[in-house]
């Protein structure tokens, strides 16, 4: 008979595996377990991490394991935010323990590791018998002899993961290794530091009496502390006090000082350009967005607005106004920002007005900083947050608004790993579970939020004028297919005019959205092109070492000065990236500075911040990058913008090209011109007659929104349709081919309204060594939830049919990349 008073729960496991598990609550934890706490749960032979989701009801009719510990004290999982992992879960068709994982800090689990190490009383034996082995074998002991153990991930990393498994299994059975596991603690905790200070109630000339004159070292101690108000860090007298250990022991032991530990916050290097300066009055369009938004904050509703303001309106004047009347409620605020290199700008107007405050959140953070920053953030101590995509899963307290800054932009969707969410809709879903406000904001909404922003689903506000009602740019189109540019980079009327606004002490900002110096190196005499050998893409040549590099896979060679196919010496260097706009830049204004932003120029941590910060002081004349500098910044200096190739986002195969294409120009264009210079524009393109690029010249979003609502609207492509993107990856070509097919059956048999395009090779064919395929379900708005279902119970028949063992399946709902 079952006993009445044991305590079932469900948990969701930290693995890639669909449902929840249902484990017992051992007598000794009853009264700690609670939904998003923590646990250590047995899980195939194995220890792992799981996070509590709720008691079960129902207790399934198997033999129940019991919860082996908790870890921590506190659920780290608050109820609304086990709400919003369940909403994504369901919406992405990721398994649950995935998304609680992606909402935490990383390094907070245990979990338990395998480590093989050889048996002691048969080395002798695997000594003399190691010619019987293969040659893999052999190297796999011999490693394991000089390191005398080694974790099976550690293993798998140095030999092919078949071939260890294979190997190990014959080491057991000659009984020449152990496999153990081992509980490993988190990697990170609360960091403390050792502190000294003098004993409370000392007079310092009686603490000189207690010492003997002749212990200068204890005198040295104390003459520190005594400066430093009686209180200092161990590390720090130690190294005052010529690093003497024994004279602190002394003074401890002569209850003259103590020593304490106290809790350290690590800290994430940020630079601040220029302090913000605050407007003198609102604009009358400011005003009447902001009193209407309050109405509604002041009535705790959930409701979306969709702040559509042309570049310089004065968006991020809403948005502090805004947050001030959320704070003065006791509620809190979370403010996404597309980019890292947003942030540092982003924090430095925002503290401005609410000092000490303000707190971020991003990936660049190490482990240890992101754990101390989320703390203080669930600890209450932080009302606003910042950051890119994952900050919408900050522990805010009492959340109160949620702000979505350059809403367009594509980085707000996770592509890897799982969960492949949009934090833009998470953002959503989070305010009707919290009963609070959304706003998006953009100079170039993205064309579904702004399609519902006409059905009725968002409320439009606009902002129609810049601040002081100055000029937007004026933009120049430079056709190239009429210029004489040679190997040029430059046409002759950009060159000039970046030279008169150097000589007027102005700034510049350059577009090239490609990185490195070329974007590929050709053989004029057979064709011959550099390609990845893990990737079917060319490599792009680097100057910086004379390399070749692959920017998908990191694979890396040195550039050949002959052809290795037909060893001639004609070898050209073509495509513009910004390693060589950078090159140009120097060779034509030598006397002018320039800095460059792309991701090979901000590795180092704080870079970001470090370029943005350094340009706003005005150490640098002309900025050059690639889409990164496009996006929301204010530089007042900078009153000409120059793109060098407008064409490259339009070759790419994507039903999104255009909109793309219209959103960087118009983006990058609005950071000209923001004080009471008006600006200048100048797009170098091929394609003058495009209309996105058209659009983008006269700064006109609801013309390129007719335009292409026109095209969609044919095709079925959002903002009317939905898609589903189904991925797989392998190392083998057919099997690849082979599981696509399979799958593709599946889902033809049960398509009913939906549409589907494939099986077929990915744009990117191949990454990483890996080929991929890949599958598009198309259908109607309306069909959203069919859809879903349908590539669900796909993807749970082709499993239970099919074992594709080396074939990876990714599902990305709502994909926004399709290569």
């Amino acid at each position: 008979m079952e006993d009445k008073n044991k305590k079932y729960v469900d948990v969701a496991v930290s693995m890639p595996v669909k449902g929840l598990f249902t484990y017992e609550v051992p007598e000794v934890l009853k009264e700690k377990i609670k939904p998003g706490l923590m646990v250590l749960v047995p899980f195939k032979n194995r220890l792992i991490t799981g996070y509590v989701f709720g008691e079960c009801k129902d207790k399934p009719n198997v033999e129940i394991k019991e919860i082996s510990d908790v870890i921590g004290d506190e659920p780290v999982l608050t109820p609304e935010l086990i709400k919003l992992a369940k909403w994504i879960s369901e919406y992405y068709l990721c398994p649950l323990g995935e998304v609680f994982r992606a909402m935490l800090p990383k390094g907070i689990e245990k979990k338990s590791i395998k480590i093989v190490h050889l048996n002691c009383k048969s080395v002798q034996k695997s000594i003399s018998g190691i010619e019987s082995y293969s040659e893999y074998e052999k190297k796999i002991l011999e490693k394991l002899m000089s390191k005398k153990s080694l974790t099976l991930k550690q293993l798998k990393k140095i030999f092919d993961e078949k071939i260890i498994d294979r190997a190990l299994e014959h080491f057991q059975k000659d009984g020449i290794i152990e496999i153990s596991k081992k509980l490993m603690e988190p990697k990170v905790k609360i960091k403390f530091e050792d502190y000294v200070k003098l004993k409370n109630g000392f007079d310092y000339e009686k603490l000189k009496e207690k010492i003997n004159k002749r212990a200068k070292s204890q005198i040295n101690i104390v003459e520190n502390l005594k400066n430093s108000k009686g209180l200092i860090k161990k590390s720090e007298l130690l190294k005052k006090a010529a690093g003497n250990i024994n004279a602190l022991k002394s003074l401890i032991k002569k209850e003259i000082v103590e020593i304490f530990s106290k809790e350290i916050l690590r800290k994430y290097p940020i630079v601040f350009g220029e302090e913000y300066i605050k407007p003198e009055k609102l604009t009358d369009e400011q005003s009447q967005i902001i009193d209407e938004i309050k109405g509604v904050i002041k009535d705790n509703l959930f409701k979306v607005f969709l702040l559509y303001g042309v570049t310089g309106s004065g968006k991020t004047q809403v948005y502090i106004e805004l947050i001030s009347e959320v704070i003065k409620k006791g509620k809190g605020v979370i403010m996404l920002v597309p980019e890292i290199s947003l942030t540092s700008q982003a924090v430095n107007r925002l503290d401005s007005y609410f000092e000490g405050n303000v707190s971020f959140l991003h990936s660049h953070m190490s482990p240890g900083e992101k754990y101390d920053y989320w703390r203080k953030i669930r600890d209450g101590d932080k009302k606003l947050v910042v950051g890119p995509r994952s900050a919408v899963f900050a522990p805010v307290r009492n959340l109160g608004l949620i702000i979505v800054d350059e809403e367009h932009d594509n980085s707000y969707k996770q592509s890897e790993p799982a969960p492949r969410y949009n934090a833009k809709d998470a953002a959503i879903m989070r305010g009707k579970i919290n009963n609070c406000q959304v706003i998006l904001g953009s100079a170039t909404p993205v064309m579904e939020s702004y399609y519902n922003s006409q059905i009725g689903k968002y409320k439009l506000v606009k902002l129609t004028r810049r601040i002081d009602n100055i000029p937007m740019p004026k933009v120049k189109i430079v056709n190239l297919l009429k210029e004489k540019m040679g190997n040029k980079i430059f046409s002759e009327y950009l060159s000039q005019r970046i030279v008169e606004r150097l000589r007027r002490n102005e700034q510049v900002i350059l577009l090239q959205n490609r990185r490195g110096f070329s974007t590929f190196i050709q053989c004029r005499d057979c064709g011959f092109i550099e390609r990845c050998r893990n990737c079917n893409i060319t490599l792009t040549y680097h100057k910086d070492g004379y390399m070749l590099r692959c920017h998908y896979c990191g694979y890396s060679k040195n550039a050949p000065s002959r052809c290795p196919n037909c060893l001639g010496k004609n070898v050209y260097y073509s495509g513009v990236g910004t390693q060589r706009v950078h090159g140009e830049i120097k060779r034509i204004f030598p006397e002018d500075t320039v800095i460059r932003m792309d991701a090979d120029s901000t590795t180092k941590k704080g870079s970001h911040s470090e370029i943005t910060a350094q340009f706003e002081k005005g150490l640098f004349k002309i900025l050059l990058g690639t889409q990164m500098i496009s996006k929301g910044f204010d530089f007042p200096n900078v009153n000409l913008v120059g793109v060098i190739s407008a064409d490259t986002g339009l070759l790419i195969p994507d039903f999104r090209a255009n909109e793309k294409t219209f959103q960087l120009l118009t983006q990058v264009a609005g950071r000209a011109g923001r004080r009471k210079i008006r600006g200048e524009v100048i797009i170098q393109t091929y394609l003058p007659e495009n209309y996105s690029i058209k659009s983008a010249v006269k700064q006109d979003f609801e013309e390129f929104y007719k335009i292409e609502s026109e095209i969609r609207s044919q095709l079925n492509y959002p903002p009317f349709g939905r898609l589903i993107l189904i991925g797989f990856k392998g190392e083998k070509d057919k099997e690849l081919i082979s599981a696509s097919n399979k799958f593709a059956d599946i889902l033809n048999r049960n398509k009913g309204e939906c549409q589907m395009f494939g099986p077929a090779p990915s744009p990117l064919s191949k990454i990483k060594k890996k080929f991929r395929w890949q599958i598009l379900v198309k259908g109607e708005r309306i069909y959203s939830k069919k859809m879903r279902n349908l590539v669900e119970d796909s993807f749970r028949i082709f499993r239970e049919k099919y074992k594709f063992k080396n074939v990876t399946i990714n599902i990305d709902v709502d994909p926004v990349n399709m290569m």
